[in-house]
């Protein structure tokens, strides 16, 4: 969007005077702004494609925030663009303080997202209407939806020899137990470091619910455990949440990498990033 289209929004809708604009997009799905007003900080989303995003991210925070959950607080939206609060802090990403607070830190997301399953939905799959509904009438259709034909993607692609993708192909169909479940509730579904801003060693908020969907709690560890497998810090999360099925975690994760690690291949993204996360793939179907 060009300025003069966000001051004359942040003017017309909200009354309040644009005094400077910072780009922040991440990727290529939207555009992602900072606006500093006359009044405060604001964060500015216009999805390229995807409007559905805008609808998920109106739905996420007000059931989240009705639980205590720290969330951006909605300030205008419509069919193209989206205003939130900015929460103030550094991403979890980016934070460097001690093992201690470390420990802390993971143990409070840890607690929070038991919070956040707490909010039951219906359905499973991808949220794409104004109320906590998914897609699909069963987590075994919102899984099949997608990961075989990742895992083709992976036998296509020729890494792997074929009796490395039979073990692949053995893993999913031997974890399919999984998917026969009733238990429907509010994931984010990109639970990472990059998502979670930190103030003062303390989780100040959860941002970017662009992915809302609906399913099985275990499903929303995937990618913590992805990133901070064989890590204090992911014990210290499953601490802080309570009871869990570590297998059942372990099985969601399977099913990322299959298209985590085929994204990697198809770019050339060798990467170290991408040892880490082949190792831990392996160890999994292996």
């Amino acid at each position: 969007m060009e300025k003069s289209q966000i001051a004359q929004i942040f003017r017309d809708e909200l009354s309040q005077q644009v005094i400077s604009i910072v780009d922040k997009s991440k990727g290529v799905n939207q555009e992602v702004k900072i606006i500093q007003t006359n009044k405060g900080k604001f964060v500015l989303k216009n999805p390229h494609k995807e409007n559905d995003k805008i609808l998920k991210e109106v739905v996420a925070t007000k059931l989240c925030s009705e639980k205590g959950i720290p969330v951006p607080k909605i300030i205008y939206s419509d069919e193209d663009l989206l205003i939130e609060s900015c929460i103030e802090g550094i991403d979890l990403d980016y934070l460097e303080t001690s093992k201690e607070n470390f420990e802390s830190i993971y143990f409070q997301i840890g607690k929070l997202m038991k919070t956040m399953h707490f909010i039951k939905g219906q359905n499973f799959g991808s949220v794409n209407q104004n109320q906590l509904i998914g897609d699909v009438n069963s987590q075994e259709e919102a899984i099949l939806s997608w990961v075989p034909s990742e895992i083709q993607r992976l036998e296509r692609l020729n890494y792997y020899s074929q009796q490395e993708i039979k073990k692949i192909k053995q893993h999913f169909d031997n974890n399919k137990s999984f998917l026969n479940t009733e238990e429907s509730v509010l994931l984010h579904s990109d639970i990472t470091d990059s998502n979670i801003v930190i103030k003062d060693d303390e989780v100040s908020g959860f941002i970017d619910f662009g992915d809302l969907s609906v399913g099985p709690a275990m499903q929303d560890f995937a990618f913590m455990y992805i990133d901070h497998f064989k890590d204090y810090k992911f014990d210290k999360l499953l601490e802080g949440y309570g009871e869990h099925n570590f297998e059942e975690i372990k099985f969601y994760a399977f099913c990322w990498m299959c298209w985590l690690v085929g994204s990697k291949i198809e770019k050339q993204e060798f990467d170290e990033k991408f040892e880490r996360m082949k190792k831990l793939f392996a160890d999994i179907w292996c």
